[in-house]
């Protein structure tokens, strides 16, 4: 086993709007593009083997600037991308408490029983981002980064921490955040969760 960090990637163009994208594929806000220089920053001295990302370019892409720029290879890993919402991709959190107050709350809740309208049952997540994590561990070479989503980075250290999926949902993970994952005697440890002291003040908020 190796340090494995884990990042999640930057705003995008709409969080500072509420809305969701899970599986829509939207890019980085101006913001988010700086966040995601600063988290290159922080990894500049840190011996890297390999990186590895979900496809949906908010994750991709400044993975993919990495690996260029450290001549490291890059991997993307489909079962790294975000839950898929279904029907309630493009809407906020406010308007669906507002028009479908049961299914919301059931949401929130975490269960891994529940599906989203015409998306993915939260269960399936759980699995398919565990297993991938897995895998990632068994044939990454060395020290590794995974760019990431907040939903599946909290799958990944509901694993590591023995979470259920609703405890998991309750842990914090910024956009741009940085957490380290070490090796512990049987599998890896949390070493530092939700670094956010890179993101100093010069990054400007904004789209």
């Amino acid at each position: 086993m190796h340090t494995i960090y884990l990042i999640r990637h930057g705003e995008t163009t709409v969080f500072k709007k509420g809305l969701i994208a899970g599986a829509t594929d939207v890019p980085l806000s101006r913001t988010g593009v700086q966040q995601m220089q600063a988290v290159a920053d922080f990894l500049a001295d840190k011996p890297i083997s390999a990186i590895y990302s979900s496809p949906l370019r908010r994750a991709a892409e400044p993975a993919a600037e990495l690996a260029l720029a450290r001549h490291i290879p890059h991997s993307e890993i489909m079962d790294f991308s975000e839950i898929d919402f279904g029907e309630w991709e493009g809407k906020s959190w406010e308007e669906l408490a507002r028009l479908e107050p049961q299914a919301f709350a059931r949401a929130k809740s975490g269960s891994p029983l529940f599906t989203f309208p015409e998306g993915e049952n939260v269960e399936y997540f759980r699995r398919r981002v565990q297993i991938a994590f897995a895998h990632v561990v068994r044939l990454t070479p060395g020290p590794a980064v995974i760019y990431a989503h907040g939903g599946t980075l909290r799958m990944i250290l509901a694993a590591i921490q023995g979470l259920t999926v609703p405890q998991a949902q309750s842990l914090e993970i910024s956009p741009g955040s940085i957490s380290i994952l070490e090796p512990g005697k049987h599998s890896h440890e949390l070493k530092q969760m939700n670094i956010i002291s890179h993101l100093n003040s010069n990054i400007t908020s904004g789209t």
